[in-house]
């Protein structure tokens, strides 16, 4: 398996079997990378892809600061980062109160204190529930106004029962406000009226950007820069776009033998069960591939 990012995102998950009350996703990467490793898995971290020198198997793939790798297979599994948010004082003030997801050294750090939420999903909404067991108070501010369509039900219902988080439904960010760390934020409300709030912390969660960029232009992507694969690469049920006379297996990208597992795949559920699920196959269907070659 071939890693092409820096990072993937690392949240808890509720939602996966075996593991009744969650497990963190810092927690759930170093189990793996241990039982990876175990089954003789070379681990290469921090070294990402700079370039494909061949797009028919053997692959030759170029790393930073890195030898080449050449293989007859490659999975992508890169997953998706956090979006950034284009709101002044915001890159400024990175890590100085402002704070994309929430790492639980980061929760830590802001016990009884007021704190603040951007984002109307999922991860969102868990990250204003971690926050609770520590600080003061959690204001989850949304854009939209509702959080029905964005949201899975049972968190809603956990939200509304929790008495120190408050949701602001039509809720703007258009500012931050500090010297050297976090001191207040500017929020908008649907009159279009602004406010300045006392803020000890801001984080962020509104939503992914996929890890594809070093592979533009060797694998197809939709438009917001996921991978397709399988039946995704076919147009009109013709087979436009895909190089071979058979049809793409399941998790197969625009190259033969190139593979997508996880979130970066266009179509995936976005959930740890369904990701891992995605490896297992890939995995898979790599042997199916080199059984025919």
């Amino acid at each position: 398996m071939l890693r092409v990012g820096r990072r993937a995102r690392a949240r808890a998950s509720k939602n996966y079997l075996g593991f009744p009350d969650g497990i963190g996703g810092t927690e759930l990467a170093e189990r793996s990378l241990r039982q990876a490793r175990k089954f003789g898995a070379e681990i290469v971290i921090g070294t990402p892809l700079v370039s494909a020198s061949s797009l028919t198997s053997p692959f030759c793939f170029e790393l930073d600061h890195g030898p080449q790798v050449h293989c007859r297979c490659a999975v992508v599994a890169t997953g998706v980062e956090y979006r950034q948010l284009e709101v002044e004082g915001v890159s400024r003030l990175a890590d100085a109160g402002v704070y994309y997801g929430a790492a639980p050294s980061e929760c830590h750090l802001y016990r009884d204190a007021d704190v603040y939420v951007v984002g109307g999903g999922n991860s969102a909404g868990q990250t204003a529930l971690n926050l609770s067991r520590f600080a003061h108070s959690v204001t989850m501010l949304v854009r939209g106004g509702s959080l029905a369509k964005s949201m899975s039900h049972y968190l809603i219902r956990r939200l509304e029962t929790n008495d120190n988080i408050t949701v602001r439904l039509n809720a703007e960010l258009v500012a931050v406000e500090g010297k050297d760390c976090l001191e207040a934020i500017i929020v908008r409300n649907a009159a279009g009226e602004k406010e300045r709030l006392r803020a000890a912390a801001l984080f962020i969660l509104i939503g992914g950007v996929p890890q594809t960029a070093p592979v533009a232009g060797i694998l197809r992507r939709d438009g917001g820069g996921y991978l397709l694969t399988g039946r995704d690469l076919l147009t009109d049920g013709g087979q436009e776009g895909w190089p071979a006379d058979r049809e793409p297996y399941l998790l197969e990208t625009s190259v033969p033998g190139i593979f997508a597992a996880g979130d970066v795949r266009h179509g995936s559920v976005e959930r740890v069960a369904s990701a891992v699920g995605d490896g297992a196959i890939a995995l898979r269907l790599v042997h199916a591939y080199l059984s025919e070659c």
